[in-house]
């Protein structure tokens, strides 16, 4: 490893012109100067090009530019193309609207010379919202024994140790292990859990806050389409990795958490009946789903919208919280 190596930071980006410039300036004022920023737009069409270039005339650091038109739309086609023009040792990933804590590229590379051996190293994430000095929770999710396959566990078991920008990655690894370009929602859980997966990838959690995740504001998020990129998700690792989940009862266990509160999203939204009823059996047949769990389901359904609807009445509003608990723990 050189003294000081380049770090590359890739962010993708679409129409994040409102909020863009405070993750930039979390890069600008790192304590660590061996760094580029790759700045990859998704064909947005806001003034974040014209934001950028002023970033790019203060540190020609940073690096702005689009998605190829050949290359699928999409985050992963982003973050994979940013891995791809990139020119540091290390990668870190981050959204359009995360921070770095200022030392975060000094503090991950003091620790990457400490365990060099690793793929990846993992650091703490804590929560804020909308301002940084509003910090809320730590963001990572760690087992009692910590180990691959009990990150991996808890990965599958929709509790995600870690966020997208929590770890510090060898370009060397990513280059092999890249994000599927065709999933767009989850695509950064698969991408983790495809690692994980492998027993000979090495890691090393570091206890340290060094990056900060801003809460969303997504108001009601279950649209059509988003139910449809989760199904996409969720079917593409029961169709690529059940054979090896359902060899393990813990990891099968875990598993049919992730696949109960995929399932119930669907159900609770508008798709229409006859592709709805398609995406739900395929959880059953993949024996993730029992049949008093779908009963269960249906009368989860039926209350569900009851509330939607605003029926005011204690006895819903008491199955609404029973049945959230029984059949999601």
């Amino acid at each position: 490893m050189d003294c000081n190596p380049i770090v590359s930071v890739i962010i993708p980006t679409y129409n994040r012109e409102y909020v863009i410039g405070e993750t930039l300036d979390s890069v600008l004022n790192q304590t660590y100067s061996n760094w580029e920023c790759i700045v990859v737009d998704d064909g947005g069409d806001d003034k974040t090009d014209e934001l950028i270039e002023k970033y790019i005339t203060k540190n020609n650091r940073f690096k702005y530019v689009k998605r190829p038109i050949d290359l699928i739309k999409g985050v992963s086609s982003c973050r994979n193309y940013g891995v791809d023009i990139s020119k540091g040792e290390f990668i870190i990933f981050l959204d359009s609207d995360d921070i770095l804590a200022s030392n975060a590229l000094k503090n991950r590379i003091k620790y990457f010379k400490q365990y060099p051996d690793n793929d990846f190293l993992v650091f703490s994430t804590q929560f804020f919202d909308n301002n940084i000095f509003n910090k809320k929770d730590v963001f990572n999710i760690d087992p009692i024994i910590e180990n691959r396959e009990n990150y991996l566990s808890l990965f599958l078991k929709h509790q995600f140790p870690w966020q997208t920008m929590s770890p510090i990655w060898k370009k060397k690894y990513v280059e092999n292990n890249k994000f599927r370009n065709d999933l767009h929602l989850l695509e950064d859980i698969i991408f983790h859990i495809e690692i994980l997966f492998n027993s000979d990838v090495k890691f090393k959690r570091i206890k340290e806050i060094d990056n900060f995740y801003r809460i969303p504001n997504w108001g009601k998020n279950n649209t059509t389409e988003s139910i449809d990129k989760m199904f996409e998700s969720v079917s593409y690792l029961l169709k690529n990795y059940n054979c090896r989940i359902a060899q393990d009862k813990k990891l099968k266990d875990n598993f049919s958490r992730f696949v109960k509160i995929i399932y119930k999203i669907i159900l609770q939204s508008e798709k229409v009946n006859q592709q709805k009823r398609e995406m739900l059996n395929f959880f059953v047949k993949y024996n993730y789903i029992t049949f008093k769990e779908r009963l269960l389901f249906k009368v989860f359904s039926i209350v569900y919208r009851c509330k939607l609807n605003r029926i005011k009445n204690i006895g819903m509003f008491k199955a609404i919280n029973y049945l959230n608990k029984s059949l999601i723990q």
